[in-house]
């Protein structure tokens, strides 16, 4: 009797296939790698949602046109600034001046009304330059008034 082997008696998986069988023909790559890709491949199943979410876009920002740089400015507020000085005592002064009637409300003011307003204080104020100035300054003193009005204005 031959001995009795117990590797022949009991197949693992993985010595199933031998490399030539019976026929002659090459059996299937047996090795373990394979068999266990083989293994995974089988109770593996695909993801429905992604497990790493990729991460949100970056926001990139809109090139300007160079007309988008400049400033806009409306009609009205361009027709304003024609007239008006930079400096905020010029613009007092230049209030006064029509205020007190030396110039028409849309004319430019030229050397000839501001040499008229400042001859104005140089004698007695009359009642009607008075009204203009009271309307323009009712809470102050007519001293700070007549010293801020007499101070010579640029041209």
């Amino acid at each position: 009797m031959a001995p009795y082997s117990v590797e022949a008696a009991v197949e693992s998986p993985l010595h199933a296939f031998d490399s030539n069988d019976a026929t002659g023909e090459q059996a299937p790559d047996s090795s373990p790698s394979r068999l266990a890709a083989a293994f995974a491949d089988s109770i593996r199943m695909p993801l429905r949602t992604p497990v790493v979410v990729a991460p949100p876009r970056l926001r990139t920002s809109r090139l300007q046109t160079p007309s988008s740089n400049q400033v806009r400015r409306s009609a009205r507020l361009a027709a304003k600034r024609k007239f008006r000085a930079s400096n905020v005592e010029v613009q007092a002064k230049n209030v006064l001046i029509r205020k007190m009637g030396f110039v028409n409300d849309d004319e430019p003011i030229d050397a000839d009304a501001v040499i008229a307003y400042c001859r104005s204080f140089q004698g007695p104020v009359p009642e009607s330059k008075l009204s203009a100035l009271s309307e323009l300054f009712l809470d102050m003193d007519w001293e700070e008034v007549v010293d801020v009005a007499v101070e010579p204005v640029a041209i």
